[in-house]
């Protein structure tokens, strides 16, 4: 049971669950920050043509999201380009965080 003299009950059952609510938040927010590739569908004989579903969203080659450009789609893999930095992330189906590199494998 909560007790709170100070600011009483139902005020301190508020005040727990805006704080819960505004955690929650914020670790939703952090979460769509990581991307996650969901799906591929790689073309070998035409690459340009290959898409890949990242955060629920379809993209290709050449599309930016969030703060990513898609540099390269393979058969399970992506590799995503950072804006305004050097650094460019590969996500694969089966990985839980991506890696980070300072140049693309090609």
């Amino acid at each position: 049971m909560i007790e709170c003299p100070v600011i009483g009950k139902r005020a301190a059952i508020l005040i727990m669950a805006a704080l819960f609510f505004a955690c929650s938040f914020f670790v939703s927010a952090e979460q769509e920050k990581i991307p996650r590739l969901e799906g591929v569908m790689a073309n070998p004989r035409s690459p340009h043509e290959s898409v890949a579903i990242i955060n629920g969203q379809m993209v290709k080659k050449g599309d930016v999201f969030d703060r990513y450009n898609v540099l390269e789609i393979g058969a399970d893999y992506c590799l995503l380009g950072v804006a305004d930095s050097a650094e460019v992330v590969r996500v694969t189906i089966d990985s839980e965080k991506p890696t980070t590199k300072d140049s693309p494998e090609r």
